[in-house]
């Protein structure tokens, strides 16, 4: 398929500069985590950082992933949390230095964890926190226990999940009753735990290639942020790849079939989507119209969708779908939080987007209110993306903002 199984491969859209491009990282923490993310490892896919955290050192020392980090060794001397969260959140803030430095100069971290034990509930939301703190946009992926585990185990998992909403700019969360159905019954138990690494490395490689490849209609990191950072909102994501006579209509049932995206009345409810396509040269308008139809039938009207085309001449006869949808309101980004720009900039302080709108005059390093009292103008869907900063000026703002001129009524 366009991606293929290991590296992906050179597509015939330009990529990024190295300065431009998206640093990522993907940390699995706990049991379930961890084995999330050897998938990753499994798959020969080495274009994004990769870290195992886990409370138990036999359990680290089993993983593929490299690069490791045992936490709160003083609290559980390295035999896991035995189920408690409060263990497994102690044993993150014991090594939040190392977690911080673990974190520190990435631009979209993925969280993969299961909840309702100990470590994973909760360490998550204490990195989430460290890694937000650091800049990076947080994306968790989670699983929820399956309904015999019992209602202790899953008010666990509730309150570990509503600590990592708070924490992380998104959380894409599924039940394990729901994997369970699609490996069927007669999975064993290996094979009934394999969808959820298989989601969370399709998905990966598939938004890597998203932000790292210029397609013929670019969506870049910002884009991404606008659609995950939204208030009081849910994330869905769904992909699926298609070949032969009918590719489209495999693509479409692989992205809208997949547990991640098959909630309708949630996916009906979506403010903004972004919908990446990876096709061969040989992809042809009326097939894009199918492909959107049904897409737009699926968001329904209100969505804010973008759509980015990449050409990848090795996909002949091949076609790629990833789609992320999110409900909610638009909340700040952490750039114009922290008051610096995806590469590090500072940005005057008062073009910050949040401020009251006013007419700025410049004075010696400082600006003045000036008379016009402005209504702020909303930026619509991709409220929450960076603003565009040249010299220090931002120029999102009107140019009468900018330069000071007073306009008057007649």
């Amino acid at each position: 398929m366009p991606d293929g199984e290991g590296a992906p491969r050179a597509a015939a859209g330009r990529r990024a500069p190295a300065e431009k491009r998206v640093r990522i990282k993907v940390i699995g923490i706990g049991g379930a985590g961890v084995n999330a993310i050897d998938r990753l490892v499994q798959d020969g896919f080495d274009q994004v950082g990769l870290l195992a955290i886990n409370t138990d050192s036999q359990a680290l020392t089993n993983c593929m992933v490299a690069d490791k980090l045992q936490i709160g060794d003083r609290i559980t001397h390295g035999l896991g949390a035995g189920g408690d969260p409060d263990v497994g959140r102690q044993a993150a803030i014991e090594d939040a230095e190392a977690i911080e430095e673990a974190v520190r100069g990435y631009d979209l971290i993925f969280i993969a964890a299961g909840l309702g034990g100990g470590t994973g509930t909760g360490a998550s939301p204490v990195i989430a926190k460290a890694a937000r703190a650091q800049g990076a946009l947080v994306l968790a992926l989670v699983t929820l226990p399956f309904v015999y585990e019992g209602k202790p185990r899953e008010r666990v998992a509730q309150g570990g999940l509503a600590a990592l909403q708070d924490a992380a700019d998104a959380v894409i969360c599924i039940a394990n009753d729901k994997l369970y159905d699609l490996a069927g019954e007669e999975a064993s138990v290996q094979q009934g735990f394999a969808p959820t690494d298989a989601f969370l490395s399709g998905g990966v490689r598939k938004i890597w290639r998203m932000l790292t490849f210029t397609g013929l209609i670019n969506i870049d990191f910002a884009d991404l942020r606008a659609v995950l950072r939204r208030r009081g909102g849910e994330t869905l994501i769904g992909f699926g790849d298609g070949a032969g006579s009918d590719k489209v209509a495999r693509a479409i049932e692989g992205a809208f079939g997949s547990p991640l995206l098959s909630d309708p009345e949630v996916l009906r409810r979506a403010e903004c989507a972004l919908v990446a396509v990876t096709h061969g040269p040989d992809f042809k308008m009326s097939q894009y119209g199918e492909m959107m139809k049904t897409v737009n039938e699926k968001l329904g009207p209100q969505a804010a969708c973008k759509l980015g085309p990449i050409v990848d001449e090795d996909c002949q006869d091949q076609v790629s779908l990833l789609i992320i949808a999110s409900t909610g309101k638009p909340i700040e980004s952490a750039a114009s939080r922290s008051g610096r720009t995806l590469d590090g900039a500072i940005q005057t302080s008062s073009l910050n987007p949040t401020a009251p709108s006013h007419a700025f005059a410049r004075g010696k390093g400082k600006f003045q209110q000036g008379v016009l009292n402005l209504n702020e103008v909303s930026r619509g869907a991709f409220e929450g993306a960076d603003r565009t900063v040249v010299d220090g000026e931002d120029l999102d703002l009107p140019t009468f903002i900018r330069r000071n001129v007073q306009l008057r009524q007649r």
